[in-house]
């Protein structure tokens, strides 16, 4: 459980599954979506690809979740606002006396 700081809600919208063409892909068309509150959002530094036509920028970030959120890789998180892309895989962090234990999940903007 994260301390009361931990007073964000996050929005996790996860694609539904489908078959293309004898493959798997992602449906966000019949997506689901379901809340996650407790947590704590954190921003980390953004990046500007300056050699880049257009100069795309990417902003990353922490989500920080109670223990047993329901976070996977590729799930869309929605804060403020803003979508976020969960990178990576949801790592579960067990304090050693179980009173901050949490998800920690690595983000980057949907759209980078």
């Amino acid at each position: 459980m994260l301390p009361g700081w931990a007073n964000d809600a996050v929005t996790v919208t996860r694609p539904a599954m489908r078959e293309s063409r004898g493959t798997v892909v992602e449906d966000w068309e019949t997506a689901t979506a379901h809340e996650v509150p407790g947590c704590s959002f954190q921003p980390l530094a953004g990046s500007t690809s300056w050699a880049e036509a257009g100069q795309p920028s990417t902003l990353r970030a922490y989500l920080y979740a109670p223990p047993g959120a329901d976070l996977r890789r590729g799930d869309r998180v929605g804060f403020m606002g803003a979508s976020f892309r969960v990178e990576g895989v949801p790592m579960p962090w067990k304090s050693p006396f179980g009173r901050t234990s949490h998800v920690v999940c690595p983000l980057v903007d949907w759209e980078g």
